[in-house]
């Protein structure tokens, strides 16, 4: 790694590494392997320090494609596309009940199915749960996998089941199948749920299932199980609170990150201030701040600063387990746990570098988060903000606070959605006109909700009494967002439909690049280049 100097090489390593995820995901498996044999060859030779580095970018492509390649399930013998079908299955919640018209959803991974048991359709529950622990392969056959299931939507017994509880099912497995959509355009959904490694799912019937002990736990599903229980507590204490309707709805998604009313979740995208309902990196940030505010007479010497970094680290990632840990709260809460490291060991860390490197640990533990369009508009916003951002500031330097501080936040919405819309434009076709206005009133509304929320969150735990009596102010807080939101949403054209091909969206970020880099050193080709990008994506559109 020592030819990979300066901060381009992190970037293009980063890049490379994705370049073969894509290949690995693609299926070009030998070439990745040739590839790689190609460059222990090439490495064992002497050569020039940029044909070393060519070799090192490249190994990050063999590297790419061989990590998505090994997760493959038709490389494993254990993961039930792999098996003969069964139709006694034992699996462990994955995620809490999920509410359906028709039914209750609920992910699952498998653990074993029952084998060599001729009797098995007369197989009674007592004898199943006797049966239950995995013991020999005569009678229980270990398997993997993660499943979709779908409950009655009666039964008020799940709503019980927490993280890592075992269910036991008799059923078969079928594929997941696409729909059309009230649009009339057809959703390729069981594509959509092969990137989450779902890749089955199964209707169940009242008396072909029921729960049993958890048994032991490891340590990610007591955190998971602890983290949900918790969540369950405040989400209980929320709806007996004086909130009610949009503002409950509302309170939920901009605290713990649950999914709300669509009506509202509507109002909100039209604004274009959805942002605010995701829990994100601003989300993190803010409780982070809370956080830190506890400690912060711990800052002066070296060991105060490691010890204050630890306390905190512990709550922020615990904070992100409790919304779930979508792939903007792990991007944040990576970032912060490398530019706090940086900060103890006397280091300033650039914004762009701990992104890129929390990018690399994220996309090694899981690749197919770099399918989830969560994860990439969270990463390009943030790319936004550390470099269009420091541009649009020096336009314009005002003086007075409150000039200066709708100018900071215009220059923030403006750099975030600079490098955002081409992707949404390109997802979903449609673009909020009056995107900076709402900001300039969500935003306020929605820092100052937070802190309330979380707070509320963290009393209700102790003291319901004096939590009941805070969610006042976050009602109010919440209902003028609301009210905002559904007021901007319904001016005229509040919603353009535009939509780019994807290799516009390609060529809008070459220009993008070339724009950036003429910026930063004025020079006559990258201002060409920048221009023949510019007018290529206008062409191809």
């Amino acid at each position: 790694m020592s030819a990979l100097r300066g901060e381009n090489s992190l970037y293009l390593f980063l890049s490379a590494y994705v370049s073969g995820l894509l290949l690995g995901k693609a299926g070009l498996f030998f070439l990745v392997a040739a590839l790689l044999f190609w460059l222990l060859a090439r490495l064992s030779l002497p050569a020039r320090s940029w044909a070393r580095n060519l070799a090192l970018w490249s190994l990050a492509i063999a590297v790419g494609g061989l990590r998505m390649e090994v997760q493959n399930p038709c490389h494993d013998p254990k993961h039930y596309l792999n098996q003969l079908p069964s139709e006694l299955w034992l699996v462990a919640c994955r995620s809490q009940s999920e509410d359906r018209p028709k039914t209750q959803r609920v992910q699952a991974e498998v653990l074993a199915v029952l084998r060599h048991v001729p009797s098995a359709d007369s197989l009674t529950v007592k004898e199943f749960r006797e049966n239950a622990p995995l013991r020999d392969g005569l009678v229980w056959q270990e398997c993997r996998g993660l499943v979709q299931l779908y409950f009655p939507k009666a039964d008020t017994s799940l709503k019980d089941l927490q993280y890592g509880d075992r269910i036991w099912l008799r059923g078969r497995l079928d594929p997941i199948e696409g729909f059309t959509g009230s649009d009339g355009a057809y959703f390729d959904y069981g594509a959509f749920m092969a990137k989450k490694r779902i890749y089955g799912r199964m209707f169940l019937r009242a008396g072909n299932y029921g729960t049993m002990p958890a048994g032991g736990l490891g340590l990610s599903d007591w955190l998971y199980r602890m983290a949900f229980s918790l969540r369950d507590k405040v989400v209980a204490f929320m709806n007996r609170s004086p909130l009610q309707g949009s503002e409950l709805s509302v309170a939920r998604s901009l605290v713990l990150g649950l999914q709300g009313s669509d009506p509202v979740e509507e109002a909100y995208r039209d604004a274009g201030i959805v942002h605010v309902l995701a829990v994100s990196g601003m989300h993190l940030s803010i409780f982070a701040y809370i956080v830190l505010g506890l400690f912060r007479f711990l800052r002066h010497k070296t060991w105060q600063r490691w010890l204050r970094f630890l306390l905190v680290l512990g709550p922020v990632w615990g904070y992100s387990l409790l919304t779930g840990l979508c792939p903007s709260v792990a991007r944040a809460a990576c970032m912060f746990t490398f530019v706090g490291l940086g900060q103890c060991l006397g280091k300033r860390v650039p914004l762009m570098r701990s992104l890129a490197v929390s990018a690399l640990v994220l996309l090694w533990v899981n690749p197919d988060m770099m399918y989830d369009l969560g994860f990439l508009l969270s990463y390009l916003a943030v790319a936004g903000l550390a470099l269009v951002n420091p541009w649009l500031m020096k336009i314009w330097r005002p003086k007075h606070r409150v000039s200066r501080l709708f100018w900071e936040m215009s220059v923030t919405s403006v750099s975030a959605q600079i490098m955002t819309f081409p992707v949404i434009l390109s997802f979903f076709g449609t673009f909020p006109t009056y995107f900076l206005i709402a900001n300039w009133i969500a935003v306020p509304l929605g820092n100052a909700a937070l802190p309330i929320g979380i707070v509320v969150s963290l009393v209700s735990l102790f003291w319901e009494e004096l939590a009941f009596y805070l969610t006042y102010p976050l009602d109010w807080t919440v209902a003028l967002m609301n009210a905002s939101a559904a007021w901007i949403a319904r001016w005229p054209m509040a919603v353009g439909n535009f939509s780019m091909s994807l290799l516009s969206v390609l060529l809008f970020y070459v220009f993008l690049s070339y724009a950036l880099r003429t910026l930063a050193r004025p020079q006559a080709s990258s201002l060409k280049c920048a221009l023949l990008w510019f007018w290529l994506m206008l062409v191809i559109g």
